[in-house]
């Protein structure tokens, strides 16, 4: 069994990217859509104007903290009704250097043992792509998309038979010249 994600973090700067990789985070990855091979994604893909924003995540087995179970995306970095449901914002706006409104993540851990077994994250992916178009592989789950041959979370089966869940938001909001959008599956 893969160990559940325990901690999340987003970087902005290189400095950053170095040290959560130094300190065992994988970033999340993309399938390229000419390629067809994952890639690391850039939450600010596409963008014209943005800096580059990469989400990191780090999994481990026997660790004192409880696992993630959820991920969501608002457009402001403090909001009470979220916080008495548990949720921590990681305080660092995804649309860094965009003319767009402030994107955040926010991550909610498991609250007690039988939620920490059964709505674990063990992965989290995204998937980039053509918002207007309706049938764009974006709106897949990375497991279903063709050519990924990927172990699932330890959830059960959601969104139409896929293990991952979509977390609902556009990702790269508001970024100028481009259509393209990130979207994160866990």
């Amino acid at each position: 069994m893969q160990a559940p994600v325990i901690d999340v973090q987003v970087s902005v700067q290189r400095a950053e990217e170095h040290y959560l990789n130094q300190n065992g985070y994988k970033q999340v990855t993309t399938l390229d859509p000419k390629t067809k091979e994952l890639r690391e994604c850039n939450l600010n893909e596409g963008s014209l104007t943005a800096h580059k924003v990469k989400l990191w995540y780090l999994r481990k087995h026997n660790t004192p903290l409880m696992p993630i179970v959820d991920i969501i995306i608002e457009s402001c970095s403090t909001k009470s009704s979220l916080a008495i449901s548990g949720y921590t914002c990681l305080r660092k706006n995804l649309n860094r250097g965009t003319i767009g409104q402030p994107q955040y993540l926010w991550v909610r851990r498991a609250a007690d043992a039988d939620q920490a077994r059964t709505e674990q994250l063990v992965e989290i992916q995204a998937t980039i792509g053509k918002e207007r178009v309706q049938d764009d592989p974006m709106y897949l789950a990375p497991d279903q998309v063709k050519g990924i041959a990927h172990g699932a979370r330890g959830r059960n089966q959601r969104d139409h038979g896929s293990a991952y869940v979509r977390v609902d938001g556009n990702l790269n909001k508001g970024s100028m010249g481009t259509d393209e959008i990130g979207r994160a599956h866990v």
